[in-house]
């Protein structure tokens, strides 16, 4: 045997020691990638961890969200992984919000919700105190003023003041300002306050808003005449289909009477079942 050449036992034991130098050459190069990684992602594991100490969870969960593998050690190894080891590093956030920027991809992460954090509200306007109005009754120019004689108003007004046994005249009322309001039918002693909705011919459903206006006028005037003490709407036989649903249960809930006058005389307003 020369000295260049190996015998058979040789060979395994200089298979070995050539496996070795490859295993340490490659634990070096598997340390000198993770070291960079490791020292950028310091910052990050910071974060990391004063969010942990805040949201009550430990320091070393590693930010883990559901969906997505645990962050890599120091050493770029999957932390918590039961099988084979992995040298694929992670990327931190440093370096993950660099790569995000050059590719033109964002940054998808949601911040991690505190435990315990509740969501803010708006604290709720408080309810204005409605300023209280005095109204003042005037004299009327007429009698009857815009109503003419042969009107379907005057023959309301006078079929209404038979039925609740009181003269009622439509007068003028005025505000603090100076303004006035008129009010359809009103009593001597300024006790019940009347509006009218007269409309004649073919339905409309603009007579539902206007029957819906009155009650709301009735409503004010009633709490702005001192001496008020009843509201009452008159509707002629036509209007009483604007009535339906909701409305005539608000006019009684809200203490409004409702009357119909039929062409002749008044009636109360018939109950729908």
């Amino acid at each position: 045997m020369t000295g260049g050449e190996l015998t058979l036992g040789a060979v395994p034991a200089r298979l070995e020691e050539r496996e070795r130098e490859i295993t340490a050459q490659a634990e070096t190069m598997r340390e000198q990638v993770a070291q960079p990684t490791a020292q950028l992602d310091e910052p990050g594991r910071a974060a990391r961890a004063e969010a942990a100490g805040s949201s009550g969870l430990p320091a070393d969960h590693g930010g883990v969200r559901r969906g997505r593998p645990p962050a890599a050690g120091p050493a770029g190894v999957w932390a918590g992984a039961t099988g084979p080891a992995s040298a694929k590093p992670v990327r931190s956030g440093r370096v993950r919000d660099a790569f995000g920027a050059r590719s033109g991809r964002k940054d998808r992460s949601r911040p991690t919700k505190a435990k315990g954090c509740r969501r803010e509200t708006r604290a709720k306007r408080a309810i204005p105190r409605l300023r209280q109005v005095r109204l003042k009754v005037l004299e009327a120019p007429s009698e009857w003023s815009r109503f003419t004689e042969d009107s379907v108003e005057r023959r309301m007004l006078l079929a209404l003041g038979h039925r609740l046994g009181t003269r009622l005249r439509p007068k003028p009322l005025m505000l603090p300002d100076g303004n006035r309001v008129e009010v359809e039918g009103i009593d001597a002693e300024g006790l019940v306050l009347v509006q009218l909705v007269s409309n004649q011919g073919a339905y409309k459903p603009a007579y539902r808003n206007k029957v819906m206006a009155d009650m709301f006028k009735l409503l004010w005037l009633r709490e702005a005449v001192p001496t008020a003490e009843r509201a009452v709407l008159l509707v002629s036989e036509l209007v009483v289909q604007a009535l339906g649903g909701w409305v005539a249960c608000a006019a009684a809930d809200l203490g409004i009477e409702i009357y119909v006058f039929d062409g002749n005389a008044v009636v109360t307003l018939p109950r729908r079942t």
